[in-house]
């Protein structure tokens, strides 16, 4: 996990996915923000090179365990190659309880020999 954060981190953070080679990521944010603006120079940015992101404003205060499974369901569908999660602390939560969650399917596939995984919810 990375954490980009101060003046710029727009620019930063546009840069990164750049520079990973990312082409969907998925942004998982609450609506306050949404409806703020703020993630709108981030999403032009992604357009202009090219991404297709999906934004995930579902967050709210204390967010029950049912959003991380929304969000698995959703980069699953999406075949979303990046998570970002913006805002407060319950968007930043599930942001990370999402790559708590990768990471057990990760160790449970690797542990059965195979190749590939795909999560399944």
């Amino acid at each position: 996990m990375r954490i980009l954060s101060g003046i710029g981190r727009r620019r930063k953070t546009t840069e990164k996915i750049i520079e990973l080679e990312k082409t969907r990521p998925l942004i998982v944010t609450d609506k306050d923000l949404v409806k703020a603006g703020r993630l709108d120079l981030l999403t032009i940015k992604l357009k202009s090179i090219q991404n297709a992101s999906l934004v995930f404003d579902y967050v709210g205060t204390d967010s029950p365990d049912s959003n991380v499974e929304k969000v698995v369901e959703i980069a699953r569908k999406g075949k979303v190659d990046l998570l970002i999660g913006i805002g407060r602390g319950s968007s930043i939560d599930v942001a990370k309880a999402f790559q708590k969650t990768v990471k057990e399917y990760l160790k449970m596939y690797a542990s059965r020999g195979a190749q590939k995984f795909q999560l399944k919810t």
